[in-house]
């Protein structure tokens, strides 16, 4: 199970690395995806023709590459490249280890939800530093290695209750011979009939 103390990555941390995510992913694009910008200028019509809507070949073809590379790195160690150079990790709110379905819903339909408006994304100014496409999968980026500071729960404080008053026939008792409070029923009777044939005799 995963540590639920880190503590919360703030919104404007989480903005920089995935900055830092997006111009690492297009170098990386540009160079080992060169062939592919040269068949895009050769082909023409071919690749920028409108296949999905109004996405073209080309563009379907960069989103699946910049998904595949958040979903692999998120579901293999919770970390893409912006993360792991500022120190951030997602993590499951519940404990477990991230399910490969939670990262994908997370990372492509759950980015798409936060991203009208940008409202989802801006969500993570909350309190509780969690954007919708985290609430939509109970994930939550945190620090690696900091533990969020907790306090334990305190206990209630109770008045000391005043001692209840002895009343006059208990203290009458406490006063008594300890030989007189320590004779049995039966120490009594022989002690009543001793007494009594002591009168019958005189």
């Amino acid at each position: 199970m995963q540590n639920l103390n880190y503590a919360r990555a703030s919104f404007f941390t989480r903005f920089f690395a995935y900055l830092l995510d997006e111009f690492l992913l297009n170098l990386v694009l540009i160079i080992v995806g060169a062939p592919l910008f040269i068949a895009y200028f050769l082909a023409g019509d071919v690749l920028s023709r409108e296949v999905l809507f109004q996405y073209s070949l080309f563009a379907i073809i960069l989103y699946v590459v910049k998904k595949a590379y958040f979903v692999g790195m998120t579901y293999a160690g919770g970390r893409t490249l912006g993360k792991m150079a500022l120190g951030l990790v997602v993590v499951s709110t519940d404990g477990e280890k991230l399910t490969f379905l939670d990262v994908l819903f997370r990372e492509t339909i759950g980015r798409f939800l936060s991203g009208i408006l940008y409202i989802g994304y801006l969500m993570a100014l909350g309190r509780e530093h969690r954007a919708l496409h985290d609430m939509l999968c109970d994930t939550a980026v945190c620090y690696m290695g900091l533990v969020r500071e907790t306090h334990p729960p305190q206990k209630p404080f109770k008045m000391p209750q005043a001692q209840p008053e002895e009343s006059a026939e208990q203290d009458a008792a406490k006063q008594q011979d300890p030989q007189e409070r320590s004779q049995s029923p039966k120490e009594l009777w022989d002690a009543f009939l001793h007494d009594d044939e002591e009168r019958d005799g005189k």
